[in-house]
């Protein structure tokens, strides 16, 4: 959160996301989304590949769901999914990114959608 300002241009956005506000102040609204919902919020980055302008990561994250989380009451589940995020830089600064969250696994483990054939 402290770094927000550094790392990502005032005028990023995430096409992937349009409903965010651009820049930092984008980047801080999903990150607060999930550290309140998860307060012991992690990620491991399992890959990272960077080529001309884009950096891409495939990562693992997780906690136990302990605040509401898009309208879901807290269930102290302890919950782990998967997130792809594609990067562009310039000028040492993200301008535009991407992600790909398993957000249909997330909720299952919610307890918010059960699995198909269910």
């Amino acid at each position: 959160m402290e770094v927000a300002d550094e790392i990502f241009h005032p005028q990023a956005t995430s096409p992937s996301a349009p409903q965010l506000p651009v820049g930092p102040v984008g980047v801080r609204a999903i990150a607060t989304l999930f550290r309140s919902a998860f307060p012991d919020f992690h990620m491991t980055i399992e890959d990272l590949i960077a080529e001309n302008d884009l950096v891409v990561g495939r990562f693992i994250q997780g906690g136990a769901h302990q605040g509401e989380f898009m309208g879901i009451a807290p269930t102290n589940r302890q919950v782990q999914f998967t997130e792809i995020g594609i990067l562009r830089v310039a000028g040492d600064q993200v301008i535009e990114s991407w992600y790909e969250t398993d957000m249909l696994g997330l909720l299952q483990q919610l307890g918010a959608t059960s699995p198909p054939g269910n």
